[in-house]
C-alpha cells in the first residue's frame, strides 16, 4: 500500500514542479500594456453529469474542452470552442441478446460552439 501511494503522488508532484515557474497570470506591465494581444486560447478537461431523462440510461462522463479566438480590441473578442464528452451506459441501456451476456455501450458528444465575448478589464476586476 506504501509503494501504491507513493507511485500514484509521483507524477503529481512532476506536474506541479513542471507547472510552478510558468506564471503565466503573473505581469510586470501596466493595466492598458496588454492590448496588443490579438489571440486568445483555452483548453481544458471536463466532468460531465447527465441529468434526467438521459441520467438513467448513462453514467458520469468524461472528455475534453478546447478553444482559441481572435481579441478586436480590449473589449470584443470572437471565440471558436470544441468540446468532446464521452459517456458509459448503465445497466438499464446494456444492449443484450437472450443468447448472450449483456453488452455495455459508450456514446461520444461532441459540440463545436462560436462565441462573441464582452470584457470588461479594470483594477476592480
Amino acid at each position: 500500500m506504501r509503494c501504491f501511494s507513493r507511485l500514484s503522488l509521483t507524477p503529481l508532484l512532476l506536474a506541479l514542479i513542471w507547472v510552478q515557474p510558468i506564471g503565466a497570470q503573473d505581469s510586470e506591465q501596466p493595466l492598458g500594456a496588454q492590448d496588443s494581444e490579438k489571440i486568445n486560447s483555452s483548453l481544458g478537461t471536463a466532468v460531465a453529469v447527465p441529468v434526467d431523462p438521459t441520467s438513467g440510461l448513462a453514467t458520469l462522463g468524461w472528455g475534453f474542452t478546447a478553444g482559441v479566438g481572435y481579441n478586436f480590441n480590449r473589449y470584443h473578442s470572437l471565440i471558436g470552442e470544441f468540446m468532446w464528452s464521452k459517456f458509459y451506459s448503465t445497466s438499464k441501456a446494456a444492449i443484450s441478446d437472450p443468447t448472450t451476456a449483456s453488452i455495455g455501450g459508450t456514446s461520444d458528444v461532441y459540440g463545436v460552439t462560436g462565441n462573441y465575448r464582452f470584457e470588461l478589464r479594470g483594477k476592480t476586476f
